[in-house]
């Protein structure tokens, strides 16, 4: 029942029903109202439907919380107070997940072809084969791996499962990776297939690019996910926070790569416990043989 109330009350209603401000769109930020704040720290992301105050609070997580948070109740209260204030009947649930699939399909029939194209235009896949930089046969299902015409077949799935982009690993290394059209940065890589080990584990490993995470990911370190570059967007901070607020920094063993690190612990300090692991110089995570720690 929970899945079905985070599903069916937006966090703009409860913010609304509960006399504070929000938006009509998919995402904005608004004063907390935990903490009664007066910057625009408050963070609602509603096509996720997550929320996380970047400021005094340093919470986040569904709607669920939100009510739990607001009146300072247990998660059960709160879903029990949901399903009696939004009247959620399982014929109600239904109704309502019926007007957001409508919606959010309308929505989507609207892009423009352009749009449209940077996941639909998905090239000819064929097997890849275990061997390619070491790789095992697991580790190519695990993330689904697949060979291109160009390289390698690196998909990026969403906090739901779906497809959202991808990037192929070219072969002849010029450049390095070619992205989709309108390639997705906000969905960290990984974290769909690594969020129960790294509930499991308590922690993150938090690296730059995918075939870091992926090596890391076969060298057993299975609560890893990667940023897609070297700093943390609000919404891949948001989607961790989720499932995580402990993380391990393991950029590259560069100068780039440490101060990277270090602006995002600066950064995101006040909302995660964060902590960096230097590798030695010019060496990759990928390449790395030593023991990560945390």
């Amino acid at each position: 029942m929970y899945e079905d109330i985070k599903n069916s009350v937006h966090i703009g209603e409860v913010l609304r029903r509960y006399g504070y401000r929000a938006y009509d769109r998919e995402s904005y930020r608004i004063p907390c109202p935990i903490h009664k704040g007066r910057d625009a720290n408050f963070s609602v992301s509603e096509r996720d439907g997550l929320w996380n105050c970047f400021s005094v609070c340093g919470r986040g997580g569904s709607v669920i919380d939100l009510v739990a948070a607001l009146d300072d109740i247990s998660i059960s209260e709160a879903a029990k107070k949901l399903r009696e204030d939004y009247k959620l009947t399982p014929m109600e649930v239904g109704a309502r997940i019926a007007r957001e699939y409508k919606s959010k399909n309308e929505r989507f029939n609207s892009l423009s072809k352009k749009e449209m194209e940077a996941v639909s235009d998905v090239p000819r896949l064929t097997k890849l084969e275990a061997g390619y930089r070491g790789l095992d046969e697991r580790t190519i299902l695990h993330w689904s791996l697949a060979r291109t015409d160009d390289g390698v077949y690196i998909p990026l799935y969403d906090v739901r499962g779906e497809l959202c982009s991808y990037s192929i690993r070219r072969n002849d290394g010029n450049p390095k990776y070619d992205n989709a059209r309108g390639a997705s940065k906000c969905y960290p890589y990984g974290l769909l297939q690594n969020k129960q080990d790294i509930i499991n584990q308590g922690f993150a490993f938090i690296v730059e690019g995918q075939m870091d995470c992926i090596a890391l990911w076969q060298k057993g370190y299975k609560n890893v996910i990667a940023l897609q570059g070297s700093s943390m967007t609000e919404q891949q901070a948001m989607l961790i926070l989720a499932v995580t607020s402990n993380l391990t920094l393991v950029m590259d063993g560069d100068d780039a790569g440490r101060k990277a690190a270090v602006k995002i612990r600066d950064q995101w300090q006040s909302v995660f416990d964060i902590h960096i692991f230097n590798l030695p110089e010019n060496i990759d995570p990928d390449e790395y043989e030593g023991i990560l720690e945390r």
